[in-house]
């Protein structure tokens, strides 16, 4: 994936720096189906570091080769039906920047989420269904096409950088992704114990990639809300 390779340099290039880059999907679910994407990336990290080096951030320039630009991904989520007000944004006082996108259905979700999270180079991406939902129960499937790429990516940058893969390892310790799942209905359970209920109407789950080699994530849950 294009935006992959490119969110792997931003972190080889952090590498001395003392804190790390951080990955954020959050979902809000409606009653009705409907509701809202975003996925940031979260680079404070990189902020004091660059400021001490005296080098400009070009945040355009980013975007485009993360395939989060106008031209690409906000005009691939602005062709499916259901999906609208698609864009981006970068956050200059925290250094995040994210994509983000409402939807109409349950459908029109899985469809954004397909369409971002797909090789940026594939002309017809496989659609996945990521979410389902019944009445009050939400299903989200353990498959995510970020989580199941981001590691070999790094490790392919890494070996073309000449970068010690222990030396990345040891840095990124505490870097983690993370998925947040919020309903506007208050729930009543879920079933997956990696996931945090953080309020009434949310739950989150967090992996940290560099932690555990042979840790296998499950973001894989049921909610049921009242």
């Amino acid at each position: 994936m294009r935006k992959l390779l490119a969110i792997s340099c931003i972190l080889l290039i952090s590498l001395c720096a003392t804190s790390c880059i951080n990955v954020l999907e959050s979902i809000f679910i409606r009653a009705n189906g409907s509701g809202t994407y975003s996925f940031a990336i979260d680079m404070s990290s990189m902020k004091s570091m660059l400021q001490m080096a005296g080098e400009e951030f070009d945040s355009d320039e980013l975007l485009k080769e993360m395939n989060m630009d106008e031209a690409s991904a906000i005009a691939k989520l602005d062709a499916i039906d259901g999906v609208s007000n698609a864009g981006t944004s970068f956050d200059e006082e925290s250094f995040t920047i994210a994509i983000n996108f409402e939807f109409d259905n349950i459908d029109a979700l899985n469809k954004g989420m397909s369409t971002y999270l797909a090789d940026s180079t594939e002309t017809n991406p496989e659609m996945i269904d990521y979410f389902s939902m019944n009445r009050k129960t939400i299903t989200r499937i353990s498959i995510n096409k970020f989580l199941d790429t981001f590691k070999a990516s790094m490790m392919e940058s890494a070996e073309g950088e000449g970068v010690d893969m222990a030396m990345v390892k040891m840095m990124f310790g505490d870097m983690y992704l993370a998925s947040e799942i919020k309903t506007e209905r208050r729930l009543k359970s879920f079933n997956n114990e990696e996931y945090l209920q953080k309020d009434d109407n949310t739950i989150s789950w967090k992996f940290y990639p560099f932690k555990d080699e042979d840790a296998k994530p499950n973001m894989g849950v049921t909610l049921k809300t009242k």
